[in-house]
């Protein structure tokens, strides 16, 4: 009987320094947790009442809160303004294309602008003036004219004596026997018939069915 109250007596310490060589001790036991989670109760937060809080996520179990739609029209916005900045890019080509190309570049360099309303125009009085004629189906039948003539038309059939450049842009260029041309021509069409005209300086320009 005094034996086995002798060891139920002995500490774990003692058990374990019984268990070691002679001379050598026992590591110390570790640090006490002070903290009882016993007592702390759930994870999550409360409120002042006790009751479990309802905004935020603080439970790892808690649904994270729903992704707000972006409201406005950022998304739109931007599309159109960058439609617009190529939009506006594209007539600002445009523009450039037509002053610096095209019959435009006669407007740009002080010809005067005469606008033909009809659907067929017949001019039979000369200009006073570098002049750029616009119209839908242009007939020029101007016996002498002495100032620079620009035309844009869909359809020109010219004939006349011409003693200054004459530049003519159309899908169809009907040049006539009496149309004598004393400096250069100009022609951007997509036919151009020659039906006999006299050029005593160069041709220029593009015809994409000569």
């Amino acid at each position: 009987m005094s034996d086995s109250s002798n060891d139920s007596s002995n500490s774990p310490e003692e058990k374990k320094d019984s268990q070691l060589p002679e001379g050598i001790k026992s590591p110390p036991p570790p640090d006490p947790d002070l903290l009882d989670t016993a007592t702390l109760g759930p994870t999550y937060s409360r409120d002042k009442d006790g009751k479990r809080s309802r905004t935020g996520r603080s439970h790892p179990t808690d649904p994270y809160d729903p992704i707000k739609k972006k409201t406005g029209c950022r998304g739109l916005c931007g599309c159109l303004a960058g439609l617009g900045i190529i939009l506006g890019a594209v007539l600002i080509t445009l523009l450039v294309v037509v002053s610096c190309f095209g019959p435009g570049k006669y407007a740009f360099a002080g010809y005067k602008v005469v606008i033909l309303g009809k659907a067929e125009s017949t001019i039979t009085v000369p200009p006073e003036e570098a002049t750029l004629f616009i119209g839908q189906d242009i007939i020029y039948s101007v016996p002498e004219t002495r100032f620079p003539v620009a035309i844009s038309a869909a359809e020109i059939t010219i004939g006349g004596e011409f003693y200054q450049d004459v530049s003519l842009t159309a899908k169809q260029v009907n040049g006539k026997p009496t149309a004598r041309f004393n400096r250069d021509l100009e022609v951007f069409a997509n036919r151009f018939t020659d039906e006999g005209i006299t050029l005593r300086g160069e041709l220029t320009g593009r015809v994409i069915e000569p």
